[in-house]
């Protein structure tokens, strides 16, 4: 290994926040069994490592023993695919496109893009695609992306691709607007050390559960995604507490009264490998309590701003402990316990200081039924001083004409009731099929 200076001063750095701020008792004599727990974890997946290289290069997830980060996303569902659509101004050709889809593909994937042509319309396509499982439109491939006339419809499964991967896609297409890149922070383990930070942290995590239970309950007939374009308020500071109060304002305001308090969960990408999972993504998880009724619009979005900025600058290790015991744990039983609760609504952000000038309109989200537990996922992609949301939630709470008239526009909603509804389309097609064949 090659110690360097910074590597030695982040050593010094980490353990003297360590006996700075914790030195519990109970929890240092339980270290050296996380760390053990840690070993027995990681040596197997360390020793397997080829043979797991060589069945990822197959891009058949389906066939695959997923590891703890990638584990949410390996069912058979259009929640496991990460949805992107961007509305493009002339002069991005198809050839254009492809080439450069294929640069960033071979890049990331060492295979070249599943790019296709549609000459149809976007809004139908997807509406139809959706009917049926993913494995039967995206066959041994991390992504799939189709091109319309002026529009980019992109799904990356979430397996393979995370935060950092659709980050490099922005550079690899936007190059020549000198898109601004964004620096994910380095991942570092220390042993003791982190196995340490990783017992203070879920046993906080579970205080924490227990002290504000989910106040959201019930899986609505339909899913919804909206989009919303924020432009800068020159009446509020610009910055990303901003933004996380406005995406939470609107949720607030559609809400009803006794919801309370929120759990929004702020995603984090490192800058790591990809040896113990693709996805390397942690989270600040933030308690955000509704402003009082009787404040103004910006009055409740200033609230909201001081809740995040004081909670996350709080907590902002979190989301390095978060990533470390995901990488680093057999964390099963927690996702299969209530602590899977303990995140009401996702929340990712992007911020490009200058972005790219061809997008008028842009959709990053989910796309498909969410009809197995109660779901809110918000991304807020910045370029300087505009913003675009998206929101897709499942909420039987959530009153979604208030939502739309806030200045949402719906623009999918899926069928919650009918998860199976590609068995009825094919049923369809097979009726009408044999009837053409009779006649």
């Amino acid at each position: 290994m090659h110690i360097t200076k910074t590597s030695i001063l982040n050593f010094i750095y980490g353990l003297f926040f360590f006996i700075c701020k914790w030195t519990n008792p109970l929890y240092i004599v339980l270290t050296p069994f996380a760390y053990i727990a840690r070993l027995t974890h990681q040596v197997p997946i360390l020793l397997n490592e080829k043979i797991r290289n060589k069945q990822i290069l197959t891009y058949n997830k389906y066939n695959i023993v997923a590891l703890p980060p990638d584990s949410n996303f390996i069912q058979d569902r259009w929640q496991s695919f990460q949805y992107i659509e961007w509305r493009l101004s002339e002069g991005w050709t198809y050839d254009k496109c492809k080439q450069l889809f294929d640069g960033w593909s071979m890049k990331n994937f060492k295979c070249k893009a599943n790019f296709i042509e549609n000459e149809g319309n976007a809004k139908e396509y997807i509406e139809t695609i959706t009917r049926k499982k993913p494995s039967q439109v995206i066959i041994n491939s991390p992504h799939l992306i189709v091109y319309f006339k002026n529009k980019l419809v992109i799904f990356m499964d979430h397996y393979f691709c995370d935060g950092l991967i659709i980050a490099d896609l922005f550079n690899h297409l936007f190059y020549e607007d000198k898109v601004s890149t964004i620096t994910f922070p380095k991942y570092r383990s220390y042993p003791f050390i982190s196995d340490y930070c990783a017992i203070e942290y879920l046993v906080r995590m579970s205080i924490e559960n227990i002290k504000y239970p989910p106040l959201i309950n019930g899986i609505g007939a339909k899913t919804y995604l909206m989009t919303e374009t924020l432009k800068k308020n020159e009446d509020l500071i610009w910055n990303r507490w901003t933004i996380y109060a406005h995406g939470i304002y609107n949720v607030y305001e559609a809400l009803p009264q006794d919801v309370s308090y929120l759990r929004i969960g702020l995603t984090v990408g490192f800058d790591t490998d990809t040896t113990f999972g693709n996805n390397r993504t942690g989270l600040i998880i933030v308690v955000i309590k509704r402003s009082p009724i009787n404040l103004s619009h910006n009055e409740k979005i200033l609230n909201y701003m001081e809740q995040f900025k004081t909670q996350t600058l709080e907590r902002y290790i979190d989301a390095h402990t978060c990533y470390d015991v995901i990488r680093s744990y057999n964390m099963s039983y927690v996702r299969s316990s209530k602590m899977a609760r303990i995140v009401d609504i996702y929340f990712t952000s992007f911020y490009y200081k200058e972005g790219p000038t061809s997008i008028s309109e842009g959709i990053a989200g989910f796309v498909g039924t969410l009809n197995n537990s109660e779901n809110v996922y918000i991304c807020a992609t910045s370029f300087g001083t505009t913003t675009f949301f998206t929101y897709v939630t499942n909420w039987s709470q959530l009153n979604l004409n208030k939502l739309i008239s806030n200045g949402l526009s719906l623009k999918y909603e899926f069928d919650n009731n009918d998860p199976n509804s590609f068995k009825v389309y094919y049923f369809y097609f097979l009726f009408f099929y044999l009837f053409m064949k009779i006649k």
